[in-house]
């Protein structure tokens, strides 16, 4: 994920995003304790994101008992970050929050140029650091560019990583636009037990190459249990 350099993006949040309680259309908290009117908004704002968070993990629930994937790890590999937490993409959060396809389109390309940026490349490749993090604090970054805060900030931010969800009928433009999604090649499996097993390229522990296939008819596998280790890289 190495493309083009965003100059004016080498602020890039690098600290702790603390919540400033926001605009939610109250009071402006004159004449009121600062104190408590902040852990008021960071309440309702933590509140909005358990119930988001309910939310989600409801639904993937459901799909992994219904799709009998509740013991393969692989399922696990998505994230929220990326639009999803299996194969299938997010589903519209419960919100009476609105967005219109305009601004939701330009906050996805605002997201992928921050994501393209060389600062934000550079903290993807720091090893110290958790990518998945990283991410979230770019997304959170963009709500905040577009106005969003406090619980609305919260909101916005499942909105914009559900938009397909949001807004079905513009799915396919919305699906362009973060790169994330353009050039993923990840599909959900279509073998079954009892079926005849694919080949695949594949290396030995020792680094040599060889075939699943050729393998499997080898002796040395003969009478064996065969683990296939596998992964992805970006």
């Amino acid at each position: 994920d190495d493309d083009d350099d965003d100059d004016d993006d080498d602020d890039v949040d690098h600290h702790h995003d603390a919540n400033d309680g926001g605009d939610n259309g109250g009071d402006d908290g004159e004449g009121i304790t600062g104190a408590p009117c902040a852990a008021m908004n960071a309440f309702q704002t933590a509140l909005a994101a358990y119930r988001i968070e309910r939310q989600r993990s409801g639904q993937m629930h459901q799909r992994r008992m219904y799709h009998r994937f509740w013991m393969l790890c692989g399922v696990h590999m998505f994230h929220e970050v990326n639009g999803r937490r299996g194969f299938e993409l997010l589903e519209a959060p419960d919100t009476d929050l609105k967005i219109d396809v305009p601004t939701l389109k330009s906050m996805l390309a605002r997201e992928d140029a921050l994501r393209l940026s060389a600062p934000v490349q550079a903290l993807f490749s720091d090893a110290k650091l958790n990518a998945i993090e990283v991410a979230q604090r770019v997304q959170q970054q963009v709500v905040r560019e577009f106005g969003y805060d406090g619980v609305r900030g919260v909101e916005a931010l499942a909105i914009l990583r559900a938009a397909p969800a949001v807004h079905p009928e513009h799915a396919d433009e919305l699906q362009r636009i973060p790169h994330y999604r353009r050039f993923n090649r990840a599909r959900p499996g279509e073998l079954a037990v009892g079926d005849a097993v694919p080949d695949a390229a594949l290396c030995r522990l020792d680094g040599s190459p060889t075939s699943l296939h050729a393998y499997l008819e080898s002796p040395e596998a003969r009478g064996r249990a065969v683990v296939v280790s596998a992964g992805s890289y970006t």
